[in-house]
């Protein structure tokens, strides 16, 4: 392949707070509920509208507030059952502050791919993900 097709691996994560999705005791207890997401910022999809956006991979979620191992268990029951990728206006997001995700030094074989839809990019954001599901940025 040329080198001019190469294309870079460029990760952010952002939090985005969700806590009007969630029961009333649940918010009360754990105050500003966000769920952390990755997203590539080299690609974007155009969902049916002339507006681009970004696919966002959940990574975890957090509270404010300090909160029970009960809340807690309830709050990771809710998160593993709502849990999938969203997408968002590329608009909309960059007005947030977003974060370049820290894990590049971890990747095998580079931050380098020539095809979204090939194995080498699926390696790259299961990579990454996983890293930052365990490492978390924010």
């Amino acid at each position: 392949m040329k080198k001019s097709t190469r294309k870079t691996f460029n990760l952010r994560v952002v939090a985005i707070d969700e806590t009007a999705g969630w029961r009333d005791d649940i918010a009360k207890a754990c105050g500003r509920i966000e769920t952390v997401y990755m997203y590539d910022v080299s690609q974007c999809t155009y969902c049916m509208e002339l507006a681009p956006s970004y696919y966002l991979i959940p990574l975890y979620v957090t509270a404010s507030n300090d909160i029970s191992d009960k809340m807690y268990d309830e709050l990771m029951a809710g998160y593993t059952t709502g849990c999938v990728p969203i997408y968002v206006h590329v608009s909309d997001l960059d007005r947030m502050k977003t974060l370049p995700a820290p894990f590049s030094h971890h990747l095998d074989g580079g931050e380098y791919y020539y095809a979204a839809e090939g194995r080498k990019y699926k390696a790259l954001m299961e990579a990454a993900e996983e890293y930052l599901k365990g490492n978390h940025p924010i």
